[in-house]
């Protein structure tokens, strides 16, 4: 019998597959205002923000932290919202955390909110989907400007009550001196009737 012939096997080798690299991710500088700075005016960033000072206006940026010293009095606009200070204005982000130490006097606009034990909290809360969308932050401009035009006719309706308070006591200065000077005139004239009357009596007698 002839033997069967061997075959031998064919390995094939397939090449490596190069691994792809992962991904290079820029963190975006964060800036900083430090706890002896003051700002007077609004902020607006595409990098996070961190406030340790005090602002006096509004702020636009990524994500926001307010240190527990921080004071800022305006609206704030922000992925999401860190609060450990306080402030004084409208919070609108998708995520908003008030700590404990924390206190917010405005309302909030958000898709989740955070309220730890002994955070203070004065307003109103409003949850959307989206609180960054254009639509949104549009009705809440509209909702602030809205709000603002009463302040805006009440402080003018002050100023022209006083105006006119002032002009009135004006008037009746001048209403006091004119009366003080006819007072005069008519004792002036009284005196003069009465010293005519007696040279006239003194006149006949003779």
């Amino acid at each position: 019998m002839w033997g069967r012939k061997k075959e031998k096997a064919t390995i094939v080798e397939m090449p490596t597959p190069e691994a792809t690299p992962a991904p290079v991710v820029v963190k975006k500088p964060t800036s900083v205002i430090a706890s002896d700075v003051k700002i007077l005016g609004s902020i607006i960033s595409g990098s996070d923000l961190v406030v340790e000072g005090a602002v006096e206006g509004d702020i636009r940026c990524g994500l926001f932290t307010l240190g527990r010293d921080g004071i800022v009095s305006g609206n704030v606009v922000a992925e999401t919202a860190t609060v450990r200070g306080k402030i004084t204005g409208n919070v609108t982000a998708r995520t908003i955390m008030l700590a404990g130490n924390g206190a917010i006097e405005g309302d909030l606009t958000h898709s989740v909110l955070i309220i730890e034990e002994g955070g203070m909290f004065e307003g109103r809360s409003k949850r959307v989907a989206d609180p960054l969308s254009e639509e949104t932050l549009a009705i809440e401009d509209k909702v602030v400007s809205e709000e603002a035009k009463p302040k805006t006719k009440k402080a003018t309706k002050a100023k022209a009550e006083k105006k006119v308070e002032e002009n009135s006591v004006e008037i009746d200065d001048a209403t006091q001196e004119k009366t003080e000077v006819e007072a005069e005139t008519e004792a002036k004239e009284n005196t003069e009737e009465v010293a005519i009357s007696k040279e006239l009596k003194e006149a006949f007698a003779v």
